[in-house]
Parts: structure tokens; C-alpha cells; sequence
């Protein structure tokens, strides 16, 4: 009977495998142009809210997921510039873009989530505390900037 139920799934398992190698794959025609687009020529533009003579600390641009390397801040707050420009399908966005800062010192609790958009975007958003800090940029179907500024009457000495 063993040997009997052993044959009947090895005879399953072979026949869908069969099956799953045949089955076409799925996607564009090959030249064909893709649905969603991002505006031509148009880059994210961060505004700064950070003021003149703010020191850069940090910039990452991408059109994808990434979380940045630490970096530390040594002032009572800071800013977090960003800007996304979505793709869109018939006139509608179809991106997504996140910020969520992280303290080093304890990763699995945000500190913060500084942006949350769908939408074409530019922003800014001011931190406070000190400490040692990364950004886990979710992005999907968009492209993006995100600047980090600690302002002058904010810079260490």
C-alpha cells in the first residue's frame, strides 16, 4: 500500500512539474513600451526649508527601495528634505514613496515616519535629538531625492 501511495505522488509531483515547465511565460512583448512612465526629463526637486548656510549632511537619490548608510547628527534637530516624481498610467500616479528614520542604537523601533506620499511631492520634515540615525527609503514606481540638513543656529561648534 506504501509503495502503491509513494508511485501515485511521485506520478503528481512529475505531472505538475511537467505542467509548470510548459506554461508560457507571462510579460510585454518583446520592444513593447512599458504602460507606466515617469514625466520625460522631469527630476525631483527638494525644497529646502533648512534656510541659507545649512550644512549638507547626507544625500541619496534612486528610483527604488534603499536603506542608507548611518549617519550622525550632533544638534538638538535637524531637517530631512525630500522630493518624488511617480510614474503614472493615464494621468494617475502609481507611485509610492516612503521615509522611516531609524535611531542605530535601537533599529527595530522607527523614530520616525517623515514622509508618506502617492503623489508628485517635494517636502521637508524637522527631527529632534542627537544620535546616530539611518532612513529606510520605500519607493515603488517613482524616482527621488532626500536630503539631510542640520541648519546653522543648529550646527555643532
Amino acid at each position: 500500500m506504501k509503495r502503491v501511495l509513494l508511485s501515485l505522488l511521485a506520478i503528481a509531483v512529475l505531472g505538475l512539474g511537467g505542467c509548470l515547465m510548459q506554461t508560457p511565460k507571462m510579460g510585454a512583448p518583446e520592444g513593447a513600451k512599458p504602460e507606466a512612465e515617469t514625466p520625460a526629463g522631469v527630476e525631483p526637486e527638494v525644497i529646502s526649508v533648512a534656510g541659507a548656510g545649512a550644512e549638507l549632511v547626507a544625500e541619496w537619490t534612486g528610483i527604488g527601495t534603499e536603506t542608507t548608510e548611518p549617519f550622525t547628527i550632533e544638534s538638538e534637530s535637524w531637517v530631512i528634505d525630500w522630493a518624488h516624481v511617480p510614474s503614472e498610467v493615464k494621468g494617475q500616479s502609481i507611485g509610492t514613496f516612503q521615509i522611516m528614520v531609524y535611531n542605530v542604537e535601537e533599529p527595530d523601533i522607527p523614530v520616525v515616519i517623515a514622509a508618506n506620499s502617492q503623489e508628485r511631492e517635494a517636502d521637508a520634515f524637522t527631527i529632534e535629538g542627537k544620535g546616530t540615525f539611518y532612513l529606510m527609503i520605500n519607493a515603488a514606481n517613482t524616482r527621488w531625492t532626500v536630503r539631510v540638513l542640520v541648519t546653522p543656529e543648529d550646527s555643532a561648534d
